[in-house]
């Protein structure tokens, strides 16, 4: 098979198909579902993911549903790759039977509700990640299913994808509405993490105490906290990489394995601090996996994913590309195929047929850019892409695809955002007013800055040193000895600016502040602010006149831009990234601009070199307008899809309407 059919995969939601029947999914759907499965076929992608029917019965694994719809996906492609997304929660019956191994939470929380709550009361049908007894279940099952698979369909089994918690991806269950930890079966795990047999988990009260006057939490009362945060990160994580291993076993290494985990900037302005989601731990994953993920995967971010949006990455998708594992993006738009249009429109419904033909093809443009896989995923198996017009944007990309197989380096952003997965888990509750702006909103402004970025973790930049030229540190606010040394010495050997944010290395890993460490990481000299200013804290002391970019209302700096050698160091005082001062920024770091100065914010666009004589730009306009986009160097160009001559580089002017999408080719 021609490798660029593996590159994107046909998703069908198995909470769709199961239902109350005896058979354990719903033959009504199975028509709809097949259906679509031809069209990708038709399209050139025979990679299905689908969730399952239930199979781990109390009275042993019963196979019959799910066999019977794995042949229906069979019979109508034979050549179905097909990679079942199998839920290892302990089911029903197994709770019923170790009540104990429960999750349990807050008594405070045990009732809040909100849009979509999963879970309610004290002791929801959720077993703790902590349980033991159920992480040894679910390898079991796990194993079992594998062998299954290997065993009655060798040649159409393509991978398995264990999924669990919260909405299948885990994340603690509920997360988002309330704080989990206080069963048995978590109170011993964390005593005997921490060493101390008469550790507690920390109350409801200590873990939001100060939410609302600072953002971090205090190294001096709320050690616990911090530590209960990172435990967290780590018993998940701890679990998930069994699971990957167990399921590489039972293949024999010959199919792939693939995992949710890592949404780092979605969860960043979590209302309970990000570390309540269990998501900050992937260089624990990476390590404790030990080779046997092949694909990490998250959905496209549910924060500019509309007609006129970026369709950002949850995840370091560039970090986990370099640690050797194929990253993913699960697009679950909704179509115009689907009539709920007003009930979803919060998640980029859309509701003509050209809206979802140019979402779609900047989704999966810019995942080709990148490098990443992509899965169409239809939630509710409704047949959101049940059109051969939407697969007809998949067919025109093909042959770019190939090219981008063909390229001689992968995607090298000359832009990356950077995030540290410590600094995170010290972030207290209601985090939005500091890690919205600074993190989250940041990838819907850099997006519409004129160039492409890449997403990376602190851990993975210091073992492996970044060529990007504009290098901004979102969340690096709580920093070891060895990370600020590590990036003290690329400040002198790998030249870039490094653009420092809020709070750079105010805090050790153990949260305890001092300024002298902030001088140590950037070069600047810092004071506090005498009165916090729009959620800013410090501004630069010694700062020469030409190198402030920006001032507070009382004269201080707020944005100094310091050169040294060949690099450059900045420091932006307030936690808010625009697009105009990222542009402004990148500007003066000499990076390739796509858009010029007065058209930062008009569009959002991708872009990569296949060639040291070829570069492919994707744009999807945020307004009606004519872009004047500016390529490497002076050669023809033309529309990637359709082949049509559009003019000469290195200046394109392109007239382009609201929400149009077009991919470009230079070479």
């Amino acid at each position: 098979m021609d490798p660029v059919y593996k590159r994107i995969v046909l998703k069908i939601s198995g909470e769709a198909l199961a239902g109350e029947k005896k058979t354990g999914f719903d033959f009504d759907l199975i028509s709809t579902v097949c259906a679509v499965v031809k069209k990708a076929a038709d399209a050139g992608v025979d990679f299905v993911s689908y969730g399952i029917p239930e199979v781990w019965k109390k009275d042993g694994d019963d196979f019959t549903a799910f066999d019977a719809l794995t042949d229906s996906l069979i019979k109508v492609n034979p050549n179905v790759l097909l990679i079942p997304r199998v839920s290892v929660n302990a089911p029903k019956w197994w709770l019923e039977k170790n009540p104990e191994h429960r999750m349990q939470y807050a008594a405070e929380h045990a009732h809040i509700t909100g849009r979509g709550v999963w879970g309610h009361g004290l002791r929801p049908d959720m077993a703790t990640v902590s349980s033991r007894p159920s992480r040894a279940a679910a390898v079991a099952y796990i194993t079992r299913f594998v062998r299954h698979m290997m065993e009655k369909y060798p040649r159409n089994f393509a991978g398995i994808h264990p999924t669990g918690q919260n909405t299948a991806e885990w994340f603690y269950f509920d997360s988002w509405n309330k704080m989990n930890g206080y069963d048995p079966q978590t109170l011993a795990a964390f005593r005997s993490w921490t060493g101390d047999p008469s550790a507690e988990v920390p109350p409801v009260s200590a873990r939001l105490a100060g939410e609302n006057e600072r953002h971090l939490l205090d190294a001096a009362t709320q050690r616990r906290c911090i530590e209960f945060n990172r435990f967290q990160q780590q018993e998940m994580t701890d679990f998930v990489a069994e699971l990957a291993r167990a399921s590489r076993a039972a293949t024999e290494g010959r199919k792939l394995v693939v995992l949710f985990y890592g949404y780092a900037w979605e969860f960043a302005a979590h209302r309970y601090g990000p570390a309540n989601s269990g998501h900050y731990g992937m260089e624990n994953l990476l390590k404790k996996a030990d080779g046997s993920i092949d694909v990490l995967c998250s959905p496209i971010s549910y924060f500019d994913r509309a007609f006129c949006g970026s369709a950002p990455n949850m995840s370091a998708g560039e970090t986990v590309m370099r640690n050797g594992i194929l990253w993913l993006n699960e697009d679950d738009t909704r179509t115009h195929l689907d009539h709920r249009s007003e009930a979803y429109v919060q998640e980029g419904t859309l509701v003509t047929l050209p809206q979802s033909r140019s979402v779609m093809l900047r989704n999966t443009a810019q995942e080709a850019i990148r490098g990443f896989g992509s899965w169409w995923m239809d939630l509710p198996g409704m047949g959101w892409y049940d059109s051969k017009e939407l697969w007809d944007v998949q067919r025109g990309l093909m042959p770019l695809e190939k090219k981008m197989l063909a390229r001689t380096a992968p995607f090298t952003p000359e832009v990356a955002l950077i995030q540290d997965e410590e600094s995170m888990i010290q972030v207290a509750g209601k985090s939005n007013p500091v890690n919205g702006g600074l993190v989250s909103r940041a990838r819907g402004a850099v997006n519409r800055c004129g160039a492409p970025h890449g997403q990376y973790l602190l851990f993975d930049i210091c073992q492996k040193p970044l060529t990007a030229k504009l290098q901004v540190f979102q969340s690096c606010w709580s920093l070891s000895d060895a990370k600020i040394d590590a990036l003290a010495r690329q400040r002198e050997t790998y030249p870039a600016m490094r653009v420092w944010c809020w709070a750079p290395g105010w805090r050790d890993n153990e949260g305890v502040p001092d300024l002298a460490r902030m001088t140590r990481l950037t070069g600047f000299r810092f004071k506090p602010l005498a009165k916090p200013v729009d959620q800013a804290l410090f501004t630069v002391t010694d700062a020469k006149p030409e190198e402030i970019l920006e001032r507070f209302p009382d004269g201080s700096p707020s944005v100094v831009v310091r050169r040294h050698g060949a690099g450059a160091d900045a420091f932006v005082s307030r936690p808010d990234l625009t697009a105009p001062l990222l542009h402004r920024l990148a500007a003066l770091a000499g990076v390739h601009l796509y858009l010029p100065e007065n058209e930062v914010g008009k569009a959002t666009l991708w872009a990569t070199r296949i060639r040291d004589d070829a570069c492919v730009l994707e744009v999807q306009a945020m307004e009606d307008t004519t872009l004047h986009l500016r390529f490497p160097s002076a050669q023809p160009i033309r529309d990637a899809i359709s082949g049509q001559p559009l003019g000469q580089g290195p200046v394109l002017p392109i007239k382009l309407a609201k929400g149009e999408t077009r991919v470009l080719l230079a070479e």
